[in-house]
């Protein structure tokens, strides 16, 4: 049985939201197979010698993070600790709040 607690999953399997790019990092995404991200967490009773033995709003001190290709079914996964999940989210924020530019022929939601 699996300790982690999936509790978003971002792609939901070909909403096209995410893309794997699966012939390498010289091709643009807009023809890459959709994918998804899944986040998972340690729920506290799963945490090894903790006192946690009922769900709670407490949760291990790791992230998991998956990607899968929805028609490859590879998939890969990395635990972050809170330090690494402070840079991911500070990294994604200075993402978002870059201006975008779009290739002429995509069409934007």
């Amino acid at each position: 049985m699996s300790i982690w607690s999936s509790f978003e999953v971002i792609g939901d399997h070909g909403d096209g939201s995410v893309r794997d790019i699966f012939d390498g990092s010289n091709q643009y995404p807009d023809r890459s197979l959709s994918a998804d991200i899944d986040l998972a967490e340690i729920p506290s009773h799963c945490v090894p010698d903790s006192k946690g033995t009922k769900w709670s709003e407490r949760v291990g001190p790791w992230l998991r993070i998956s990607t899968s290709a929805c028609d490859l079914m590879v998939a890969s996964e990395v635990a972050l600790n809170e330090s690494a999940v402070t840079k991911l989210r500070d990294a994604l924020t200075d993402w978002l709040d870059r201006p975008k530019v779009h290739p002429i022929s995509e069409e934007r939601s």
